[in-house]
This record gives structure tokens, sequence and C-alpha cells, in this order.
């Protein structure tokens, strides 16, 4: 496997798990089904970008000129960095849920505290 193909399966499989974990759990399925949506709605659209900037720089560099391969990855370069720049200012941690050793820690403790008050 190529090293963008590791790279794009680390990004996927860490944005699906951040969207999944952040949302109450009688939305994950709304969720998942917008993330795939974007993801497709987004991976249409460059390859459409894409593609008209190799066919318009093509008409006027003619082969064997590189010009249309360069100016397409510095496209995705400038993306890449868009992206970079917009997931760091829009994305907001949410808190920490409870681990299930600790929920279940604090029923314990709820349940000592109600016999306390039961035998009292």
């Amino acid at each position: 496997m190529s090293e963008s193909s590791w790279a794009l399966t680390v990004t996927y499989i860490t944005f699906s798990v951040g969207i999944i974990t952040s949302v109450p759990a009688q939305n994950v399925g709304v969720a998942s089904a917008i993330f795939s949506a974007a993801q497709q709605v987004g991976g249409a659209i460059n390859i459409a970008v894409i593609t008209t900037i190799f066919v318009e720089v093509r008409k006027h560099n003619p082969l064997p000129s590189y010009t249309s391969t360069a100016s397409a990855l510095w496209y995705l370069v400038a993306l890449g960095v868009a992206q970079a720049v917009a997931v760091a200012i829009f994305f907001k941690p949410t808190a920490h849920l409870p681990s299930p050793a600790r929920s279940r820690d604090s029923a314990d403790e709820k349940d000592d505290a109600a016999a306390d008050f039961n035998e009292s």
C-alpha cells in the first residue's frame, strides 16, 4: 500500500471515530450518514476540480510539459493546508464521557449511599 493510501486510511478512521463519538447515541446514524454524504460530495468536487486544472493547463502547455501535474499538486497542497487550518479553528473537543468502569463505580457508590440511608 502506498504512503498516500496509509494517510487516507488514518485520516478516514480518525475523522469517522471523532464524528461518531462526538454525538449523542440517538444521533449516531444521522452523523454517520452526513459524514458519508460529505465525503462523497467532497470527492466528486475534488475530482472535477483536478480534472479541470489538468485540462485547462494542458491547453496552454502541450505534452511533454508537466505543468498541469504541478498545478494539480499545488491545488492539493493548498487544499490540505486549508483543511488543517479549518480543523485547528473549528474543532472543539467535547467533554469526556465517563468510562464504563467509572459509571459502574459511581452506581456502586449510589447503591452504598442508598443502603446507608435506608439503614438509618
